[in-house]
């Protein structure tokens, strides 16, 4: 895409919808007070970085020789989920223990199924690709930044009364992403 106007659009309808990395932007935000999680948006923004350079130079062709591996990958993914998930349903004693710190944020995000899009659709090739990948560092930033300021808008909505709903729904919605990658995996 080499329109920056539409690629910044692109960028950020990708960024900004619901998935594993924001659901734990958005729950940390809520147990934590929202924009005092930096590292939330330092650890999003690497991530996706890193992401971006292994689809790219590495994974991308290697799927293309090897489809099995994409599978694998896709089941691992959904592992790792899962994993958080069932974690943060069991955990729910006290909202600031069960959020998501900068390490999951970071897997989340290095195994995050946006990042590959953007890698292989979103950022062209050629000389202006720096120019992109920091435009879409930005994106990440501002996209992640709203996360948590959403989750701290459910936290002051539902009030510390019913917090330790706040992880068993953001358990349930991994589990709704476990679930799509793993249809994607085995269909």
């Amino acid at each position: 895409m080499s329109d920056p106007i539409l690629f910044t659009l692109a960028a950020f309808a990708l960024l900004a919808a619901p998935g594993p990395t924001n659901t734990l932007l958005a729950t940390a935000g809520a147990a934590r007070g929202g924009l005092s999680e930096w590292r939330l948006v330092l650890a999003a923004v690497t991530a996706y970085g890193v992401a971006i350079a292994g689809y790219r130079l590495v994974l991308a062709p290697f799927i293309a020789a090897m489809p099995a591996v994409g599978t694998t990958l896709k089941i691992a993914v959904a592992l790792y989920l899962a994993w958080l998930a069932i974690r943060l349903w069991r955990s729910t004693t006290s909202l600031s223990r069960t959020s998501a710190g900068a390490r999951e944020v970071f897997v989340a995000t290095l195994l995050n199924p946006k990042g590959f899009v953007a890698a292989l659709t979103l950022l062209p090739s050629g000389p202006d690709l720096p120019a992109y990948l920091a435009a879409f560092a930005v994106v990440v930033a501002a996209a992640s930044t709203g996360w948590l300021l959403i989750g701290k808008g459910i936290a002051a909505s539902v009030g510390e009364r019913h917090g330790s709903l706040i992880p068993r729904v953001a358990s349930l919605a991994l589990l709704g992403f476990v679930g799509t990658l793993a249809a994607s995996a085995l269909g």
